[in-house]
């Protein structure tokens, strides 16, 4: 007996739509799946106000538009650090840059004395950065201060 099997997938339009705190995501999946899917829903749902906001700021045309800027951006900020030499970056799908340091600690924590955030992931062997992208503004100001940083300014 042959079996297919369904592919669900989830997004979130939490940082690349701003709707972070609305805690909005949406599912494709085949509507034969909902039943097996809803005993794995939370119980408390998103509210009511959230779902008429999502309905009021939410449209395809926007979410292209933002994706296409946001991928722009990444492949812009992804080749400037790759000029950096003691820089590794890594190929990945999110709206962020997994990005290899020798000093993640260090270097986050003099990129926040410039008001700048990134993720460090520090580990025993090796040393991680999660770099989020932003508007081509803060791209570029994230470069200024990081060469800084990396030249010891």
């Amino acid at each position: 007996m042959h079996q297919s099997k369904t592919v669900i997938q989830v997004r979130t339009l939490s940082k690349a739509f701003g709707f972070a705190g609305l805690r909005i995501g949406y599912g494709v999946f085949p509507k034969h799946t909902v039943k097996s899917i809803l005993p794995y829903l939370p119980p408390y749902r998103i509210g009511h106000i959230n779902v008429q906001l999502t309905d009021q700021l939410f449209s395809v045309d926007q979410m292209r538009c933002q994706v296409t800027q946001l991928l722009s951006e990444k492949a812009k900020l992804k080749s400037a650090l790759k000029q950096v030499p003691t820089l590794k970056v890594f190929e990945g799908q999110g709206n962020f840059l997994w990005v290899k340091m020798l000093t993640p600690s260090r270097t986050k924590a003099l990129l926040a004395k410039q008001k700048i955030a990134i993720r460090d992931f520090p580990s025993p062997n090796e040393a991680f950065c999660r770099i989020s992208i932003g508007t081509h503004a803060e791209n570029v100001r994230l470069i200024d201060c990081l060469m800084e940083v990396v030249h010891g300014n």
